[in-house]
C-alpha cells in the first residue's frame, strides 16, 4: 500500500515537477523537465485546435446564440426595455445631457441640423425637382391660358417659348434651392429636432409599432449571429488567445490552475495507487 501510494504520489508529481530541465556533468537528468513542462507547446496547440474546431466553432456558437432558451431571454429583454421607454417621462436632451454633458448634447444637435440639412438638400438637387417643379407650373399656366385666352396663348406660349420659359424656370429655382434651401431646412429640421429632443421618451415610443420593434430587433440579432459570427471568432481568435496566454503563464501559474480543476481527481489516483497496492500484496 506504501509502495502504491508513494510511486503514483511521485509520478502525479513528476507531471509538473521539475519546471526546468536538470542536467549533472553537462547530461540531461532523465524525467526532466516534467511530462506536462516539457510537452508545453504541444498541449496549448492541441488545447486550440480542440477550441476552434469543437468547443468554440461558429456552428457551435451559433446554436447556443440561436437556441431558444436564448431567444427567449432576449425577447424577456426586448419587453423590459420596451416597457421602461413606456413608463421614461424624461425627454431625450435630459437623458443625454447626464450622459454627455449639455454641451455635448448641443453640439450633437447642430451637427444632426447640418447633416441632415445637407443630406436632404443634396438629395434634392440631385433629384431634379426643379425640372419637374417647373414642368408642372409651365403645364398649369398652359392649361389655365388654354382655357380663359386660346389665342393669347397661342401668341405666348409656341412650343419653343413653352421650353425657353421652363428652363428658365428651373433654373430659378434650382437657384432658390441653393441660396435659400439652407436657411428654410436649418429652420424646418432644427424646429423638428428641438421638439423631438424635448418631448418624454413616452409620448415618442407611443407611435411606434414597439411589437413589430422587438420582431424585428430579433430577427436582426438572429442575422447577425448567421452571416458575422465567424467572421467575428475569425477576428477575435480565442483559440490563439487561450494558445499565447498558456504559453506566457509561469509553471508554477500552470500547476496552480491544474491544481484547482483536478485536485480531487489527482489525489483520487494517488489513494488508488495505495489501494491497488494493498489488494497486490495480500495477494503476494
Amino acid at each position: 500500500a506504501v509502495i502504491g501510494y508513494v510511486t503514483n504520489d511521485v509520478a502525479v508529481r513528476m507531471l509538473l515537477r521539475p519546471y526546468e530541465e536538470k542536467r549533472i556533468f553537462g547530461r540531461r537528468v532523465p524525467f526532466t523537465p516534467g511530462l506536462i513542462a516539457k510537452e508545453r507547446g504541444r498541449i496549448a496547440h492541441a488545447i486550440r485546435e480542440v477550441l476552434d474546431s469543437e468547443l468554440l466553432s461558429a456552428e457551435v456558437l451559433e446554436n447556443a446564440l440561436l437556441s431558444p432558451r436564448m431567444m427567449e431571454q432576449l425577447g424577456a429583454a426586448a419587453d423590459t426595455a420596451i416597457a421602461r421607454l413606456r413608463a421614461e417621462e424624461n425627454c431625450p436632451r435630459v437623458l443625454l445631457s447626464d450622459l454627455l454633458g449639455a454641451e455635448h448634447v448641443a453640439t450633437l444637435e447642430n451637427r444632426a441640423c447640418v447633416t441632415a440639412r445637407e443630406f436632404i438638400l443634396q438629395k434634392l438637387l440631385d433629384s431634379g425637382l426643379e425640372n419637374q417643379l417647373a414642368e408642372l407650373v409651365m403645364a398649369e399656366v398652359s392649361q389655365r391660358l388654354g382655357s380663359s385666352m386660346g389665342m393669347l396663348k397661342a401668341l405666348l406660349l409656341d412650343e419653343r417659348r413653352e421650353a425657353q420659359y421652363q428652363q428658365k424656370l428651373a433654373q430659378a429655382i434650382r437657384e432658390a434651392m441653393e441660396t435659400r434651401g439652407p436657411d428654410l431646412l436649418d429652420q424646418l429640421i432644427g424646429e423638428t429636432i428641438r421638439d423631438t429632443m424635448s418631448k418624454p421618451l413616452n409620448q415618442l415610443a407611443e407611435p411606434l409599432p414597439l411589437d413589430a420593434v422587438r420582431g424585428a430587433l430579433l430577427k436582426e440579432y438572429e442575422k447577425i449571429v448567421k452571416t458575422q459570427l465567424a467572421g467575428i471568432l475569425q477576428m477575435i481568435n480565442l483559440g490563439g488567445v487561450v494558445e499565447d496566454k498558456l504559453n506566457a503563464i509561469t509553471m508554477a501559474e500552470l500547476e496552480e490552475m491544474i491544481m484547482a480543476v483536478m485536485k480531487k481527481e489527482l489525489r483520487a489516483i494517488v489513494w488508488l495507487g495505495a489501494l491497488l497496492g494493498c489488494v497486490m500484496g495480500f495477494v503476494q
